[in-house]
């Protein structure tokens, strides 16, 4: 069957049909959508071959492709449409299955990875196809011996792939001299903090000075048609903007912004007093204010 007659009953179908069923957006990837789609035009992704899928699940296209399919060398390509039509139909539930396929991280334990000797790549053993990575960053495993490497997780952001280690250290005991001082903190909006004696630390609202960026990226990736390789690119670009504000550790250390400040402050508090008093807010209450919900949010304290 050439392709021309699979799109012309797709499009008769469809005017007679209307709607996209949504239990047949499971099986895009067919053997049949590949022989009459993808052999027409190999650019094609999902989001232009899913209004002709739909189709194809109506038991009127069934019946004539059935029909033009059932000839000799054809009969693999009519098991496919009796399989693509029946599959929209589940058995065990009223609607198609859901899969999760957004993985960000994958997580071994002391097997099914390897590192170099010269500890500047690591290869993963376990046959799912990433196999030997190289490693750069500052941290030198060295000073760690193998052993004390319990586990490792690759993680994906959006700036880049990081192996993150767990290793196993005796914990040191930190003697701090006590000051005898008192402190008690009020948090807030316009500053970050005010305590008993007066000092106000700004606040540096990360978010508030990032946001004219992420309206910009964000305009940028809904210019995008949807499935395209510039969307992905765009929807990359907004991602490494967010990454930057919440502070997750990125490439450069200039780039940590909100976690890192609240941890200078913090440290700086605990070892100047002996004790330090504070509110004990409901940030899941106050956040229902939606005047002041974003503030809130972008001072994180």
């Amino acid at each position: 069957m050439r392709t021309s007659n699979v799109w012309f009953v797709a499009f008769i179908v469809k005017k007679a049909a209307g709607g996209l069923p949504k239990r047949l957006k499971r099986v895009l990837f067919s053997p049949l959508i590949r022989a009459a789609v993808y052999e027409h035009n190999p650019s094609l992704n999902r989001y232009f071959v899913e209004p002709c899928v739909a189709v194809f699940g109506s038991w009127q296209v069934r019946e004539a492709l059935l029909d033009l399919f059932e000839q000799g060398s054809n009969f693999e390509k009519a098991g496919a449409v009796n399989a693509l039509y029946w599959a929209g139909f589940p058995s065990f539930s009223k609607s198609a299955p859901k899969f999760k396929n957004n993985c960000r991280s994958v997580e071994y334990k002391t097997s099914g990875w390897k590192l170099s000797p010269d500890r500047r790549s690591i290869n993963f053993l376990d046959k799912k196809g990433i196999g030997k990575l190289k490693l750069k960053g500052t941290w030198d495993l060295y000073f760690y011996p193998l052993e004390q490497i319990k586990r490792a997780r690759l993680v994906r952001r959006a700036d880049g792939y990081y192996v993150q280690f767990l290793i196993r250290v005796e914990s040191e005991k930190v003697d701090i001299m006590p000051t005898g001082r008192i402190l008690g903190l009020d948090v807030g909006i316009k500053q970050f903090y005010t305590d008993s004696n007066g000092i106000t630390v700004p606040n540096p609202k990360f978010y508030r000075t990032s946001e004219k960026r992420l309206k910009f990226r964000q305009r940028r990736v809904s210019r995008k048609k949807k499935g395209s390789v510039n969307r992905h690119i765009a929807i990359n670009k907004l991602g490494r903007v967010h990454l930057k504000i919440s502070g997750a550790l990125t490439r450069t250390l200039r780039d940590w912004q909100r976690e890192e400040h609240a941890k200078r402050v913090a440290r700086c508090i605990i070892q100047s007093n002996d004790l330090v008093a504070y509110e004990d807010l409901r940030i899941k209450n106050l956040i229902k204010n939606h005047c002041l919900a974003k503030s809130i949010n972008d001072a994180s304290w």
